[in-house]
């Protein structure tokens, strides 16, 4: 990957981050309840495979049982598993009201850090580049797509992680070259003791869909 500009963005942290990610997921104590079991569930993943296994199995276990506690923690507040073939493979699952999803994504090692600017590890493909700015390749079904897709953006070792939840808005041949928001989860391991406190998160803005008119 050749070096991106890309602008850094504030990291949400503390109570701010907790009530901002209880807000978009509309359940209570989501980063406890929702995201870092479905961290857990990955880092699990991340260290099952045997020593004959190939090097990707790693970071397929991870993404595939992340992605399924993901789910799973979310489905009893109206999450669901896209319709659209090609966003459930991608591995989204989306809000109740079809306007926000959420994929368990790869980062690099700026990933849950405030002051740096994270990357995804793997190029992203051409279904995620498209919904993210907006636009649509030929075949694509609109009435599929979502308005805003966040990346669960971690960072596995064998000794723990480091996570957010970031909201990209552009991407340049496969790499995000923006971000607009990124909310803490945690960093160093499994629980870094962060609690919900009551002092009043910033407000998120409601999404806007900007869709090109034609595909």
């Amino acid at each position: 990957m050749d070096s991106l500009p890309i602008p850094l963005t504030p990291m949400l942290t503390g109570a701010a981050a907790d009530q901002s990610l209880d807000r978009l997921t509309g359940a209570t104590n989501s980063r406890r309840e929702i995201f870092l079991p479905a961290l857990r569930a990955a880092h699990h993943g991340f260290g099952v495979p045997g020593r004959l296994a190939p090097p990707s199995a790693r970071g397929l276990r991870a993404w595939v049982d992340g992605t399924e506690e993901l789910r799973l923690r979310l489905e009893p507040f109206g999450w669901r598993v896209p319709a659209d073939a090609g966003l459930d493979s991608s591995g989204l699952v989306v809000s109740v009201d079809g306007a926000t999803a959420i994929a368990m994504v790869a980062g690099d090692a700026s990933t849950g850090k405030a002051g740096q600017i994270p990357q995804v590890k793997y190029a992203r493909g051409p279904v995620a580049s498209e919904n993210v700015q907006g636009s649509f390749f030929d075949g694509f079904r609109r009435d599929q797509a979502v308005v805003e897709w966040w990346y669960l953006l971690h960072e596995m070792s064998p000794t723990g992680w480091h996570a957010e939840l970031a909201l990209p808005t552009e991407i340049n041949a496969g790499w995000v070259t923006r971000w607009k928001y990124r909310i803490h989860i945690v960093a160093d391991g499994p629980d870094d003791g962060m609690s919900v406190k009551t002092e009043t998160a910033p407000e998120l803005p409601t999404p806007t869909v900007r869709w090109r008119e034609s595909a």
